[in-house]
Protein backbone atom coordinates (compact mmCIF):
# COMPACT_ATOMS: atom_id res chain seq x y z
CA UNK A 1 0.00 0.00 0.00
CA UNK A 2 1.30 3.33 -0.70
CA UNK A 3 0.89 6.46 0.58
CA UNK A 4 1.03 10.09 -1.06
CA UNK A 5 3.86 12.10 0.28
CA UNK A 6 3.03 15.08 2.78
CA UNK A 7 1.73 18.28 0.85
CA UNK A 8 4.77 20.98 1.70
CA UNK A 9 4.60 23.70 3.72
CA UNK A 10 2.48 26.22 3.24
CA UNK A 11 0.06 24.39 1.00
CA UNK A 12 -3.54 24.37 1.49
CA UNK A 13 -5.60 21.35 0.51
CA UNK A 14 -8.31 21.14 -1.42
CA UNK A 15 -11.53 20.94 -0.12
CA UNK A 16 -13.06 17.18 0.26
CA UNK A 17 -15.04 16.29 -3.25
CA UNK A 18 -12.22 18.27 -5.29
CA UNK A 19 -9.81 16.71 -7.40
CA UNK A 20 -6.05 17.44 -5.95
CA UNK A 21 -4.51 20.61 -8.21
CA UNK A 22 -7.35 22.79 -8.96
CA UNK A 23 -7.05 26.30 -6.98
CA UNK A 24 -9.55 27.12 -4.51
CA UNK A 25 -12.94 28.29 -5.76
CA UNK A 26 -12.31 32.47 -3.87
CA UNK A 27 -9.04 32.02 -6.49
CA UNK A 28 -10.90 31.26 -9.47
CA UNK A 29 -13.04 34.18 -8.79
CA UNK A 30 -9.62 36.25 -8.70
CA UNK A 31 -8.25 34.53 -11.97
CA UNK A 32 -10.52 35.31 -14.19
CA UNK A 33 -10.20 38.04 -16.87
CA UNK A 34 -12.76 40.51 -17.42
CA UNK A 35 -14.96 39.86 -20.32
CA UNK A 36 -13.63 42.96 -22.47
CA UNK A 37 -10.19 41.49 -22.44
CA UNK A 38 -11.31 37.74 -22.92
CA UNK A 39 -12.86 39.29 -26.13
CA UNK A 40 -9.85 40.89 -27.48
CA UNK A 41 -7.56 38.06 -26.79
CA UNK A 42 -10.43 35.54 -28.56
CA UNK A 43 -10.65 38.04 -31.20
CA UNK A 44 -6.71 38.24 -31.29
CA UNK A 45 -6.72 34.18 -31.39
CA UNK A 46 -8.72 34.12 -34.20
CA UNK A 47 -7.18 36.48 -36.48
CA UNK A 48 -3.83 34.74 -35.58
CA UNK A 49 -5.48 31.20 -36.72
CA UNK A 50 -6.91 32.56 -39.98
CA UNK A 51 -3.56 33.87 -41.22
CA UNK A 52 -1.55 30.43 -40.12
CA UNK A 53 -4.03 28.30 -41.62
CA UNK A 54 -5.73 30.35 -44.26
CA UNK A 55 -5.98 30.47 -47.49
CA UNK A 56 -2.20 31.51 -48.92
CA UNK A 57 -1.99 33.07 -52.18
CA UNK A 58 1.54 32.72 -53.53
CA UNK A 59 3.06 35.02 -55.36
CA UNK A 60 4.49 34.80 -59.17
CA UNK A 61 2.82 33.58 -62.44
CA UNK A 62 -0.16 31.55 -62.98
CA UNK A 63 0.79 28.15 -65.08
CA UNK A 64 -1.94 27.91 -67.32
CA UNK A 65 -0.48 24.21 -68.85
CA UNK A 66 1.32 23.17 -71.24
CA UNK A 67 0.42 23.41 -75.15
CA UNK A 68 -0.63 20.82 -77.23
CA UNK A 69 2.50 19.65 -79.49
CA UNK A 70 1.62 18.44 -82.97
CA UNK A 71 1.71 14.54 -83.32
CA UNK A 72 4.68 15.30 -85.74
CA UNK A 73 7.11 16.56 -82.43
CA UNK A 74 6.29 12.98 -80.91
CA UNK A 75 7.14 11.39 -84.54
CA UNK A 76 10.42 13.04 -84.15
CA UNK A 77 11.23 12.22 -81.22
CA UNK A 78 10.80 8.54 -81.48
CA UNK A 79 12.24 8.43 -84.64
CA UNK A 80 15.52 10.33 -83.04
CA UNK A 81 15.23 8.03 -79.59
CA UNK A 82 14.83 4.79 -81.84
CA UNK A 83 18.56 3.92 -82.11
CA UNK A 84 19.82 3.87 -78.54
CA UNK A 85 23.40 3.10 -79.44
CA UNK A 86 23.79 6.54 -80.41
CA UNK A 87 26.53 8.42 -78.04
CA UNK A 88 23.85 11.28 -77.52
CA UNK A 89 21.74 9.03 -75.25
CA UNK A 90 24.72 7.29 -73.40
CA UNK A 91 23.87 8.65 -69.84
CA UNK A 92 19.93 7.88 -70.78
CA UNK A 93 20.47 4.54 -70.61
CA UNK A 94 19.99 4.11 -66.85
CA UNK A 95 16.61 6.09 -66.84
CA UNK A 96 15.67 3.58 -69.54
CA UNK A 97 15.98 0.75 -67.31
CA UNK A 98 14.17 2.85 -64.58
CA UNK A 99 11.41 3.35 -67.27
CA UNK A 100 11.00 -0.37 -67.95
CA UNK A 101 8.41 -1.03 -64.61
CA UNK A 102 5.99 1.50 -66.36
CA UNK A 103 6.19 -0.12 -69.82
CA UNK A 104 2.94 -2.37 -68.90
CA UNK A 105 0.82 0.62 -68.05
CA UNK A 106 2.11 2.22 -71.10
CA UNK A 107 1.03 -0.87 -73.03
CA UNK A 108 -2.27 -1.33 -71.84
CA UNK A 109 -3.53 2.39 -72.67
CA UNK A 110 -1.32 1.80 -76.29
CA UNK A 111 -4.27 -1.37 -76.46
CA UNK A 112 -7.15 0.78 -75.23
CA UNK A 113 -6.58 3.33 -77.78
CA UNK A 114 -6.39 1.60 -80.22
CA UNK A 115 -8.49 2.54 -83.38
CA UNK A 116 -11.66 1.23 -83.99
CA UNK A 117 -12.19 -0.71 -87.59
CA UNK A 118 -14.47 2.27 -88.59
CA UNK A 119 -11.81 5.03 -87.52
CA UNK A 120 -9.71 5.83 -89.94
CA UNK A 121 -7.28 7.89 -87.88
CA UNK A 122 -7.50 7.96 -83.79
CA UNK A 123 -5.24 11.28 -82.27
CA UNK A 124 -4.50 10.42 -78.59
CA UNK A 125 -2.88 13.01 -76.69
CA UNK A 126 0.61 11.67 -75.29
CA UNK A 127 2.46 11.85 -72.25
CA UNK A 128 5.82 11.20 -71.71
CA UNK A 129 8.69 11.70 -69.47
CA UNK A 130 11.79 14.44 -70.14
CA UNK A 131 14.31 11.91 -70.97
CA UNK A 132 11.81 10.26 -73.41
CA UNK A 133 12.35 7.27 -70.92
CA UNK A 134 8.08 5.80 -71.62
CA UNK A 135 5.34 7.18 -73.69
CA UNK A 136 1.87 7.03 -72.04
CA UNK A 137 -1.28 7.45 -74.29
CA UNK A 138 -3.31 9.65 -71.31
CA UNK A 139 -6.85 9.57 -72.97
CA UNK A 140 -9.51 6.67 -71.97
CA UNK A 141 -11.83 6.51 -74.54
CA UNK A 142 -15.49 5.88 -72.71
CA UNK A 143 -17.42 2.38 -72.50
CA UNK A 144 -20.96 2.54 -72.97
Amino acid sequence: MSFAPPPPPGFVPPPPGMPPGLPHPQQMDSMRMPSEVLAQKSHKWVQMQNKRYGEKRKAGFIDTGKQDLPPEHVRKIIKDHGDMSNRKFRNDKRVHLGALKYVPHAVLKLLENIPCPWEQVREVPVLYHITVGVYVACYASRKA
